[in-house]
């Protein structure tokens, strides 16, 4: 049996917490918790992805984490179902395609200066994580992240808060796959790169296609032929 993580203890404290409050009450704020629970700036993010993917809480802006109430949580809960961990797997790839390639395509009509930054900057921390999956996971979701940021569309960022922890654990595995296959972080890094290239250029034609292709490429590297 797998022994509880140190992210399995936050999201079970960071429950009590939500169980005690009404919806819409605030949580304490990132510091705050990593003083409480006495764990890292990252397992406490990582945890607060994991609640967020199960529409426990979500973020407001100019609030911090906010306790979804009930009926909300009921239509945001995302659960993959499946006949093996292959076709959970193909869903959130499926998933991943409705929301990035359209994000890619927005992003290219209206990114900012600043968006650009943050893609680079993702893209910088791709790089510097070498084959460490966990690293190099994380910074593709913050990549992705800063995509849908760029959309100005704040229900795609919204919506990818919610998703981000079931992609997370889908891009690391692809990360781990690409290690054992030996091929290493390479060619993912250079589908980011030409998908930022395609946004900067403002290229939205340019850049769906590149989310697209870069989407069949991560599950090609992990067995997996995108039917779409």
């Amino acid at each position: 049996m797998r022994q509880p993580s140190l992210i399995d203890f936050c999201v079970n404290a960071l429950r009590k917490r939500i169980a005690a409050k009404a919806a819409g009450e605030q949580l304490a704020t990132e510091a705050g918790l990593m003083v409480e629970l006495g764990v890292s700036r990252t397992t406490v993010r990582d945890a607060v992805a994991r609640l967020k993917a199960e529409g426990v809480i979500r973020s407001l802006q100019g609030k911090g984490l906010i306790v979804s109430s009930p009926a909300a949580r009921q239509f945001v809960a995302l659960t993959p179902t499946g006949d093996s961990a292959e076709a959970a797997l193909r869903q959130v790839f499926e998933l991943r395609h409705s929301i990035e390639v359209g994000a890619a395509r927005f992003a290219a009509l209206r990114r900012s200066k600043d968006d650009l930054a943050a893609m680079d900057a993702a893209l910088l921390q791709m790089s510097q994580a070498g084959e460490d999956p966990l690293s190099g996971a994380r910074a593709d979701v913050a990549f992705h992240s800063a995509v849908a940021s760029a959309t100005g569309n704040p229900l795609y960022l919204q919506l990818f808060e919610f998703v981000q922890q079931r992609m997370l654990e889908a891009r690391q595995l692809a990360w781990q796959n690409s290690s054992a296959l030996g091929v290493g972080p390479a060619p993912a890094i250079a589908e980011h790169q030409a998908l930022l290239h395609a946004i900067a250029q403002q290229d939205a034609a340019g850049a769906a296609a590149m989310a697209d292709r870069h989407l069949r490429k991560s599950a090609a590297r992990l067995g997996m032929e995108l039917r779409l």
